[in-house]
């Protein structure tokens, strides 16, 4: 999935304009995006158990600094393209 693919998708109206923030899944736990680092053609959503959420201003922010980008993610050191995603409430979940 390119930066703008899930940028367009994420300012749609839908449920809450508001999001909590970007998180990850595994199992019944959600863990929150930590940061966001661009690497050469790539942003990489980093993901940290205990970490605070980025704010979704932050998100917006690098999303559109980095438009024609391949979005990754990063979770215990291992590297993972991002195919989707989907809304639960207020969170935006991987």
């Amino acid at each position: 999935m390119r930066a703008n693919d899930f940028l367009t998708a994420i300012v749609i109206p839908t449920i809450s304009d508001n999001y909590e923030g970007v998180f990850l899944q595994k199992k019944e736990t959600f863990i929150p995006l930590a940061a966001i680092e661009v690497q050469e053609t790539r942003l990489i959503f980093n993901f940290q158990q205990a970490a605070t959420p980025l704010p979704m201003k932050e998100v917006y922010t690098k999303l559109m600094l980095y438009k024609t980008f391949q979005l990754m993610y990063s979770y215990e050191n291992t590297l993972t393209p991002i195919y989707g995603f989907h809304q639960l409430d207020n969170k935006l979940i991987l």
